[in-house]
């Protein structure tokens, strides 16, 4: 139960870092620039969760329990909130194409151990977060 617990946390740390750091491409505010969270334009290297009016796929392992998809749910009412897109959340055995933003936990994820599997990430990574 505590590595559970553990896990939970970790989830949830995860999403609130990437709902504070990592930019989504919205005009909702147009005096942002240079160091906000929130650009109208985008540099190499980032990760749009809505960019030219798309958004980013949510996606989750349906095995997730009920903390792990409240989080996603909340997470797609965070971008709605801030950028007026609403993302999707998929479900899917495979993963949607165009970006996708993997949701879940390392004991309950295919795509997550398929990722750790594949060396594409390490397991430490995902227990960091």
């Amino acid at each position: 139960m505590k590595r559970y617990m553990k896990n939970i946390l970790a989830l949830i740390l995860a999403v609130a870092l990437l709902t504070g750091m990592v930019p989504a491409y919205a005009a909702v505010d147009t005096q942002t620039t240079g160091g906000g969270l929130i650009s109208e334009t985008g540099t190499a290297g980032d990760f749009a969760l809505v960019a030219d009016g798309k958004t980013a796929t949510l996606w989750i392992d349906t095995a997730e329990s009920a903390p792990v998809q409240r989080v996603v749910s909340d997470f797609k009412d965070d971008i709605k909130r801030v950028t007026g897109q609403t993302p999707s959340i998929s479900k899917d055995i495979t993963l949607p194409t165009g970006p996708v933003v993997l949701v879940g936990t390392l004991d309950n994820s295919a795509q997550i151990k398929a990722l750790v599997e594949t060396g594409k990430i390490t397991s430490a990574e995902v227990d960091a977060i």
